[in-house]
Formats: C-alpha cells, structure tokens, sequence
C-alpha cells in the first residue's frame, strides 16, 4: 500500500507511482482522462493497483510497446527512495495538478475510495488520525468534511460510507455531510475493510500479523435477511 502524507490529483502528463513507499512522495488519484502517448510509443493503459483490477487478474491484453522482439533490448533504470520499497508499482497516465494533506496529516497506508453521484466526484479517505472528504469542483479537490475517527480503506454502497477503526467499530456515515448515521460494535483488526451486500455487512477480525489459527467474522444482517449457511 501507498504510505504517504499527500493525495495528489492527476491530469496531463505520464507519472509512475511505486505502491508501498515510506516517503512523502504523492499517492495518484486520477482526476481526468489520460492524455495520448508521445509521438512514437504505445499510450498504453493505466495499471491503477495491485494486480491490476479489483479482482487481481494481474493481467492486460492493451498493448505495451514491448514485444518478443525488443524485451531484450530493454534498459533498466533504478530510482533511489527514502524507507521499504515493496509490494507493487502502480501507473497512471497523467500529471500532479493539486496535493492535499491526508486526513490526519500524517502517513497514509490505506486505499481511497471514489463516488460519483449526482452532486458530483467524491474522494474519501482515512489514516490512523482521521476521516475526510473532498469534491470535485472545477477540476480541484475541496475538502467538505473532516472526522478525528481512524479508519482503514473507506467503502462506498447503497450510497452509504462504512469506514472501519482497527481499534474496533465499524462507523457508518452520511457520505456527503460526513454526519455519523452508526457505529456497529466490532473488534481490533489491521488492515481490514467491510463488504456491504444482499443486506449482509462481512467484517473480519484480528490481525493476519499475529499468525493465529483461528479467527471471527462479523456478520450484520437486516432482520428479514436469514443467518449466514456456513455449509
């Protein structure tokens, strides 16, 4: 994951962002179609996460620019960088038009989360300090609403944002007021972040780090929705 204190919007020129970086470099937040590529190279597509989509295919058929016949040929260049390099690169075909701090101002491990709706482009984000809000408007990010409540990934469905705390409790808010609507009663975990369908939410639990062999998912469901079958 990102490890950041600036989101950054992206229009214009190409810009290659390397996923789990301690430094203060951007994180990538595309803001406007990706222009053309330069006279003589392939434009490409973007590579927005890791594995390449949410279903992590790790695959693309858009062509490159590189093929059997010139791999070999090709020429490596090593870019020297604050802290642990790891995970995945991400590629984004545009240029840092804006930089936002993150909600709290400090680093950023955690994925944002866009909606687009009819009052316009939202972002949400969330750190170990804080949860915010920005629109769009005139190609700029503004920030409309700030909470001091930690979270992980922010999840946008039904047209409500669930931001889970690792300290424990999942919270659910107004996404474009940022008023809290519940905090549904859950334990610490780390990186985790809900699924929101079929009137079910499913949460995990606990920390993948502490290698324990057994763990618990929460489960919410509306009351005409049957329990889970865990056959």
């Amino acid at each position: 994951m990102l490890l950041t204190r600036h989101l950054v919007a992206i229009c214009g020129l190409a810009v290659v962002v390397l996923a789990g970086v301690r430094s203060t470099g951007p994180a990538a937040i595309p803001t406007a179609p990706p222009s053309s590529g330069a006279a003589g190279t392939t434009a490409g597509s973007d590579w927005p996460g890791f594995g390449r989509a949410p279903g992590r295919s790790n695959s693309s058929t858009t062509a490159t620019g590189i093929d059997a016949g010139n791999v070999a040929s090709l020429r490596r260049q090593q870019v020297r960088l604050d802290g642990t390099v790891d995970a995945s690169p991400i590629y984004l075909r545009g240029g840092e038009v804006q930089s936002v701090s993150t909600p709290s101002g400090g680093d950023l491990f955690t994925a944002p989360a866009v909606l687009h709706d009819k009052t316009g482009t939202w972002l949400f984000a969330a750190d170990n300090g804080a949860t915010a809000a920005w629109i769009l408007q005139s190609g700029r990010l503004e920030q409309k609403w700030r909470s001091s409540q930690a979270g992980t990934s922010p999840v946008i469905a039904g047209g409500l944002l669930y931001v889970y705390d690792p300290s424990g409790g999942l919270r659910v808010y107004q996404p474009d007021t940022g008023r809290q609507i519940a905090n549904l009663d859950c334990g610490e975990g780390h990186w985790n972040s809900p699924i929101v369908v079929d009137g079910k939410i499913a949460l995990p639990e606990g920390n993948a780090n502490a290698h324990g062999t057994s763990g618990v998912l929460d489960i919410w469901r509306l009351p005409h929705v049957p329990p889970l079958d865990r056959r």
